[in-house]
């Protein structure tokens, strides 16, 4: 099986926790907004190829 051209993954700690790839980029886009909400404490990331399109990471701690 040939994998999607858009690949989204969500990494936690340096540990790759979810990976899914797409071929059709609405279907990735409207992943991407499931997998923030799913996995609020990782880095989301959805790629083209060797192209970062979106990278997103938890936000920092509020100090005490």
């Amino acid at each position: 099986m040939t994998p999607g051209r858009y690949q989204l993954t969500a990494t936690r700690g340096g540990v790759e926790v979810f990976r899914q790839s797409f071929r059709d980029r609405d279907a990735a886009y409207r992943a991407l907004g499931e997998a923030l909400a799913q996995y609020p404490d990782c880095e989301v990331r959805l790629t083209d190829g060797d192209d970062v399109l979106i990278s997103a990471g938890p936000a920092p701690s509020a100090p005490c």
